[in-house]
């Protein structure tokens, strides 16, 4: 794995990409202060977005997406806190939804 970024102050800073054994992204994404914040994604093997979603100081934070390697939507949901929050739904690699679940401070009810 490939890793390229910058440090500010002895922390990580600004845009760090990640790269596979392949040379491929794998996921890139801003720090700030030395933890995550801002937007990340992550892609697959065939370069599709594999997952996006936002980042505030480490914790997941707003609405976040995972996809098939078809570019299908495969899971969203919104975080809280870093916690799993309101409703979170899964479609199958057509984009039918097949279920959906919700979460209240992070546990399923």
């Amino acid at each position: 794995m490939e890793i390229r970024g910058r440090f500010k102050d002895d922390q990580q800073d600004g845009l760090w990409e990640y790269f596979d054994n392949d040379g491929h992204l794998a996921y890139q994404g801003i720090f700030k202060n030395g933890k995550e914040h801002g937007l990340w994604q992550g892609y697959h093997q065939n370069n599709q977005l594999l997952y996006k979603g936002m980042m505030n100081t480490g914790e997941p934070a707003g609405r976040f997406e995972w996809f098939y390697d078809n570019g299908q939507l495969e899971r969203a949901g919104t975080y809280d806190n870093g916690r799993l929050e309101g409703a979170w739904h899964y479609y199958d690699r057509q984009g039918h939804l097949t279920q959906t679940t919700l979460y209240s401070n992070g546990r399923l009810i």
